[in-house]
């Protein structure tokens, strides 16, 4: 058994967005397998488990914490905010299931081109950064473990010692999926049909679950849903989320 800290650099509430979900879901399962997990994150966690411990973070306690625990798992901009996470005699477990210098190219599109330059610049130093200090690293899925393995080589994490260790490279980089709760959702009432205006109690509803944001191209979809419309009347869709759960 270890001593695991979720470091989270998103809110941790009953709305969050993706990164909240996945640190709640890591921290869930990694409780689940015997571990004793302490999940900090920005302002004030809401969340009902008493498998772990949650707790909203400064910078001096997450000094104590991290000089407690095992092993730190990170995401985003975290060793960036908090660098002395690095370096320390915890394993340093970093998450690269958000490629966020490819959102930024979708999101940053029609930004003045210096500016977009140096944004990416400086994703680009966080991300390097991250590369270099972890010692080991997840991602969310196959075709991302293809993307990131060829950024590895390129920083030198591939090489002769890595390779001896496990020529399968899973023990430096594997795939952990996005992350949902495993308990089955239950339907306790309607939330769409019948509720939403326009949307018949027997419609056929496509539910958007993500936010509004260029790199996610909701346009594509709603021009979908347009066409298929001419041959399915009663098909309605729902987006989920119109905001980013954190206002910050």
């Amino acid at each position: 058994m270890s001593r695991v800290l979720v470091v989270s650099n998103d809110l941790v509430q009953p709305r969050m967005a993706g990164p909240g979900i996945r640190n709640l879901e890591l921290a869930r399962q990694l409780a689940g397998a015997g571990h004793e997990v302490t999940l900090s994150a920005p302002g004030v966690p809401v969340v009902d488990d008493p498998r772990l411990a949650v707790c909203g973070h400064d910078e001096a306690g997450l000094r104590r914490l991290a000089a407690t625990h095992d092993v730190i798992l990170s995401q985003g901009w975290v060793l960036q905010t908090f660098p002395f996470l690095r370096g320390g005699p915890a394993a340093l477990v970093v998450d690269l299931y958000d490629p966020f210098p490819l959102e930024t190219l979708v999101a940053m599109a029609d930004a003045p081109q210096a500016e977009r330059t140096a944004l990416q610049d400086s994703q680009i130093e966080v991300l390097v950064e991250q590369i270099r200090d972890g010692d080991h690293f997840l991602c969310a899925s196959e075709r991302q473990r293809d993307y990131w393995l060829g950024a590895l080589t390129a920083l030198g994490r591939i090489n002769p010692h890595t390779y001896d260790a496990d020529p399968t490279l899973r023990r430096l980089l594997d795939v952990v999926p996005f992350g949902i709760p495993e308990e089955r959702p239950r339907h306790r009432a309607a939330a769409m049909r019948g509720v939403i205006p326009g949307i018949g109690a027997d419609d056929v509803v496509v539910l958007w679950g993500g936010g509004l944001y260029n790199w996610f191209d909701p346009l594509t979809l709603v021009r979908g849903v347009a066409l298929a419309a001419e041959e399915v009347p009663s098909l309605r869709l729902v987006l989920h989320a119109a905001r980013h759960p954190n206002p910050s």
